[in-house]
């Protein structure tokens, strides 16, 4: 091991609202000062967590991109490769689809292969070639951290890399932010919730793949037979006029309350009886993590890293996607028995303090630095 910090350059593709700006701004701000000396190169440097890497004073280089295959580009991948020979980088982390992109061809153009990638989707929504450039790009790296099993298990079955290349490292979640504790004072009644009211809510942008239709029409069986439950959905996005014009439809319009983006996340987790989550494919949900380190129950599709998460019958429940009948019957079973709600919030709570702590991220991720750094001098 080195007697002085390791030289870390951290590539990203913005700081703006999302699980993989989340979860690479929780690594770089807690990285060991007195281990690595870092610097993040950004195509975007704007966004609400550049706060958080600049008040630690952390260097955050911008390099504008319009393109990847241009003058400017080109421009960009050499100023970058400049930095990294002159700066003496011994490793250059890569955290997104197009920072492995930009890091790579940079840190190679470098002459350095101490480059690890990142994949923090299962890429059903890649197109041939998003796949074929992000292929070339793992091929180019020492390392590949996947953030489930099932995104690992994707690029072995179908991207053809070689498993001793993949490494599954789990996201982790801020646990003095998001742990059990009792809402505010009337938040419930600034959302329109009636004191005492069960809520199941879904924390997602209002994407397709995120399935917030089968959320709705899950709601309208369960409204049915609970008429006081009340539906949060916490999230902006393309579909929110259509999913409101759908709650019209289905006479949801009291029982579901379209919340917005928030910033306000542990609080809202804690008024919920449950999280739902009726994604049609995800890698590793951030929102049913930080549910579980409220101590909250979850029901969620079986798809991706979901059961990874959710163990059935133990901290949730899993369903079959696009089923709003089968999520209806898993939403309802919670919302029907407090003590039931209790036991497997306390076992969700339980799973994140065991796996998805911060310092379980730390130390997972710094035994790869040491590895990539140790086979490379070898």
């Amino acid at each position: 091991m080195l007697d002085r910090p390791i030289k870390i350059l951290h590539v990203v593709g913005r700081f703006g609202v999302g699980g993989s700006e989340r979860q690479q701004t929780e690594l770089i701000k807690r990285l060991p000062p007195d281990r690595f000396s870092q610097v993040v190169a950004t195509m975007q440097i704007t966004g609400p967590f550049f706060e958080e890497i600049n008040e630690r004073g952390i260097e955050v280089i911008e390099y504008p991109f319009t393109a990847f295959y241009n003058r400017t580009a080109l421009r960009r991948y050499r100023a970058l490769a400049g930095l990294i020979r002159e700066r003496g980088i011994e490793l250059v982390h890569c955290h997104d689809f197009y920072s492995n992109i930009f890091g790579t061809i940079s840190a190679r153009l470098a002459g350095t292969r101490r480059i690890i990638t990142s994949r923090r989707d299962i890429g059903t929504m890649f197109s041939t070639a998003q796949r074929l450039v992000q292929r070339i790009a793992y091929g180019l790296a020492a390392a590949v951290v996947a953030n489930s099993q099932a995104a690992r298990d994707v690029l072995i079955r179908s991207e053809h890399l070689p498993a001793r290349k993949i490494h599954c490292i789990y996201n982790c979640v801020d646990t003095d932010r998001f742990q059990p504790a009792p809402p505010p004072d009337g938040l419930a009644q600034s959302l329109g919730i009636p004191p005492g009211a069960p809520v199941a809510g879904i924390i997602a942008s209002l994407r397709p793949v995120k399935g917030h239709e089968i959320f709705l029409r899950a709601a309208a069986e369960i409204h049915a037979s609970r008429p006081e439950a009340r539906f949060l959905i916490v999230g902006d996005g393309e579909l929110r006029e259509n999913l409101q014009q759908l709650a019209a439809k289905l006479s949801l319009r009291d029982a579901v309350i379209f919340a917005g983006a928030r910033k306000d996340i542990p609080q809202l987790l804690n008024l919920m009886t449950l999280l739902v989550s009726a994604s049609h494919s995800e890698s590793l949900s951030n929102a049913i993590v930080e549910a579980m380190a409220c101590g909250r129950p979850v029901v969620a599709t079986n798809v991706g890293g979901n059961p990874e998460l959710v163990t059935d019958d133990q901290t949730g429940y899993l369903v079959e996607p696009q089923d709003p009948h089968a999520l209806a019957d898993g939403i309802l079973r919670i919302l029907s028995d407090q003590a039931l709600a209790g036991r497997l919030g306390a076992a969700a709570l339980e799973r994140v303090r065991n796996d998805f702590t911060p310092e379980r991220l730390l130390e997972n991720m710094q035994a790869l630095y040491h590895s990539v750094l140790q086979n490379h001098r070898r």
